[in-house]
């Protein structure tokens, strides 16, 4: 066991700042801070001089899909190889832990439960994963594609289950864990505000998870799927571009999670046409984004809990570990204040991938994932972009700063 400390000029921890700050590690858990001038670096056994830095938690992505496509055409989603779209899940790994991002939450593709356990042992770089598995859907609903023959689909569909039922739902929570999911992903509605499945088969989604130790991310959109959701129990709710002030009293009574994906609609409207994306696709994202904005802001003042995510996947215009920023970035254009932002993207995050006691804080007994930044992102969001230096569990995964 090694031990190390990280001079920075800050230190952002859960809405606090420190000034001129040492964090020391001790292996791969953090010990604690102390103030610079009462730190000698006799005490450790490397010292990593991050001055002008901002040492944060390692930022974190709560909603992304490793193994996906270049293509967003479905049937081009559906036939690219699968072992093809794992190595590229490699490459992207590795880029997003670069980028900053010590942990990320797979929330559709059972791909990505190898990616984890190949982080898992060490074979290759990338962020700690927890993993949903395919996404459950109901017959005919979001992703179960008419023109695809039902016998076909267990064995090329890596996004998405179709069940039914109490029974059938159930099945498909099972199925899930059996294959390592860590967490279940539902779709309660396509992009739209059409609930998908009954308030009987949420429960039973959620009621199936919990008895197997696992929570449920909610993939809606707005309307009724929404409380329908929150009230059979689901711990995160992602996208939530049509919240009333309802949904959103709701969610904060039941301490329910919202993750925006503000970073990928965004990209959906600013590079998705010249990749194939319909003009008329784009224009109904771009007033979804306002209507999202403005359902994220009103839900942060409320009360509820927000956490970063991308939804990135559609690698073409998405890129894991060079845009996945945008997601807090965009966040704070909605209005909500940086420190907030930073709470979002680490605390919280932590939260929604069900590891707050043990990452997404700078406090002793915690994982050493720790990322420094150029300049302070506390007053200067933008900063959060400037990624220098990268450790996960007291492993160092990039330092710009060595001479």
């Amino acid at each position: 066991m090694t031990t190390a400390a990280l001079l920075a000029d800050q230190v952002f921890s859960d809405g606090q700042v420190l000034t001129h700050t040492v964090v020391i590690v001790d292996g791969g858990t953090i010990a604690g801070t102390r103030p610079r001038d009462r730190f000698s670096p006799r005490e450790v056994d490397t010292v990593y001089d991050l001055t002008g830095c901002t040492v944060l938690p390692g930022l974190i992505d709560a909603h992304v899909h490793f193994g996906s496509e270049v293509d967003h055409r479905p049937y081009a989603r559906l036939f690219e190889a699968s072992n093809l779209k794992l190595i590229k899940s490699v490459v992207d790994a590795r880029n997003l832990l670069e980028a900053g991002f010590t942990a990320a939450r797979d929330v559709g593709g059972r791909r990505a439960i190898d990616l984890k356990r190949a982080i898992d042992l060490h074979e290759i770089p990338g962020p700690r994963l927890r993993c949903s598995g395919r996404i459950l859907t109901s017959t005919g609903g979001l992703e179960d594609h008419a023109y695809i023959p039902q016998e076909w689909v267990a064995e090329i569909s890596d996004l998405v289950e179709p069940c039914d039922g109490t029974e059938g739902c159930a099945r498909a929570v099972r199925n899930q864990r059996r294959n390592g999911a860590d967490l279940i992903k539902v779709f309660t509605t396509g992009a739209d505000t059409v609930q998908q499945f009954s308030d009987e088969e949420l429960r039973a989604i959620v009621a199936e998870a919990a008895r197997l130790g696992m929570k449920v991310s909610a993939h809606a959109y707005g309307g009724p799927a929404v409380s329908a959701a929150v009230r059979a129990g689901c711990y995160t709710l992602e996208h939530g571009s049509w919240l009333t002030e309802a949904d959103c009293a709701l969610m904060a009574e039941q301490r329910t999670i919202l993750l925006p994906d503000l970073a990928f609609a965004h990209l959906w409207v600013t590079r998705g046409v010249e990749y194939g994306v319909p003009q008329s696709s784009a224009d109904w994202e771009r007033a979804r984004i306002k209507d999202m904005r403005e359902s994220a802001a009103m839900a942060h003042a409320m009360g509820v809990r927000l956490a970063t995510g991308s939804d990135f996947g559609l690698r073409a215009f998405a890129r894991h570990g060079r845009d996945n920023a945008l997601a807090l970035l965009l966040l704070h254009d909605a209005g909500i204040p940086a420190p907030e932002v930073l709470r979002a993207a680490t605390v919280n995050a932590a939260a929604a991938m069900e590891l707050q006691h043990t990452i997404g804080k700078i406090e002793p007994g915690f994982t050493a994932d720790l990322v420094a930044v150029r300049g302070n992102p506390v007053e200067h969001l933008l900063d959060v972009m400037n990624v220098r230096f990268v450790m996960k569990d007291g492993r160092i995964a990039l330092n710009t700063t060595a001479a």
